[in-house]
């Protein structure tokens, strides 16, 4: 008999998993309280940035170029382009260590990339501003997802092949998940909530979740993802990408926020964390400043203080962990919004741990 599982959860990395699983001849149950892409995901929205360079995070790199390849070959199989292969450039400083790690990982994977010094690096942008000692790297194999069609594709496909889609708030109950009175149960259970993993987990989990913002702005019709790369700057911790599907120059920060309900209003947003955009953007590329507001999304992060599942992985921000009392239930995740690029991989690793457990 086919092999059985039962996925909460239709973010990335949740659809990502059900596709996997379905191409490999499991029997899917996909489960999520909303429709596929989303607003209220860390993994929806407009766009997402693949990179591969994390410094010397070697894990972190090795997943993400696997991650992209696998993007790839699902473009393919449903002949719809995903990914723009904008470049990345990450600014930096001469001197950081980080740069220097990237460097080497780069070229020991053999991924194309080059670094533009002060001088040449204002031909990049139409209009931008570097400090003394700061220098780009330009992975020119990176690129942005259009994040929302993404995820809905991982989910139309799965479908194609014979998964099924609940539509329903999902409870854990012993090894199983119930929906609205109805209890669904299969060889194996996988829990991809994101940052609901707390709220449904919080005798092993406990995590806040704070608002993250993400900014569109207009601006001139030369400021367009196919002529500019997108952009990561290190110490300010800001990135974007420039009017990928007209939406707008995408500006966003790792500012933490105040305090947000998961499954609460989302109507305004922080002008807190509006003001550091607008005032980074027109620091870095003066000709913007005073750029028209065109768009927010409201997102969300969850920073964890407390966990007490043993995880089967290394990376601090990715759970992957069995249930102590029901070892068929599996926990999976991260919550934070950096799982986008890895979720192909992810998927496959978690492909492998799931063979492994029905053999044990």
């Amino acid at each position: 008999m086919k092999p059985t599982v039962v996925i909460v959860g239709a973010g990335v990395v949740g659809a990502a998993l059900a596709h996997r699983l379905t191409g490999r001849g499991w029997v899917i149950t996909l489960i999520d309280q909303y429709p596929p892409g989303h607003l209220r995901a860390a993994s929806s929205g407009r766009s997402r940035v693949i990179r591969i360079a994390h410094g010397s995070a070697e894990q972190d790199s090795e997943s993400a170029w696997q991650a992209r390849m696998l993007w790839r070959e699902l473009e393919q199989a449903t002949a719809e382009r995903l990914l723009a292969e904008t470049g990345l450039a990450f600014f930096v400083g001469e001197d950081d260590p980080w740069l220097a790690s990237s460097r080497r990982v780069l070229q020991s994977f053999g991924i194309p990339h080059k670094i533009i010094d002060r001088t040449r690096a204002v031909g990049l942008f139409p209009s931008l501003s570097l400090a003394d000692g700061e220098v780009i790297l330009l992975e020119e194999a990176a690129g942005v997802f259009s994040a929302r069609r993404a995820v809905r594709s991982l989910v139309d496909n799965a479908v194609a092949m014979g998964a099924t889609f609940i539509a329903g708030r999902a409870t854990p109950v012993g090894g199983t998940a119930v929906v609205g009175g109805e209890r669904f149960a299969a060889d194996r259970a996988v829990w991809a909530c994101g940052a609901w993993n707390a709220a449904l987990f919080d005798e092993f989990i406990d995590s806040e979740v704070i608002e993250q913002d993400v900014f569109y702005f207009g601006a001139p019709r030369n400021w367009t993802a196919a002529r500019l790369p997108a952009w990561l700057d290190l110490a300010d911790a800001f990135s974007g990408g420039f009017d990928l599907d007209d939406g707008g120059i995408k500006v966003s920060s790792d500012w933490r926020g105040p305090r947000l309900a998961l499954d609460g209003p989302r109507d305004s947003h922080d002008p807190a964390q509006e003001s550091a955009a607008r005032l980074y953007l027109a620091r870095r590329f003066p000709a913007l400043a005073g750029a028209p507001l065109t768009g927010v999304e409201m997102c969300h992060s969850a920073v964890v203080s407390r966990n007490d599942l043993q995880a089967v992985t290394t990376r601090g921000d990715l759970l992957i962990a069995q249930h102590p009392e029901f070892p068929a239930v599996w926990v999976l995740g991260d919550g934070v919004g950096h799982a986008f690029k890895h979720a192909p991989a992810i998927a496959r690793l978690m492909e492998d741990l799931l063979d492994r457990d029905l053999l044990s």
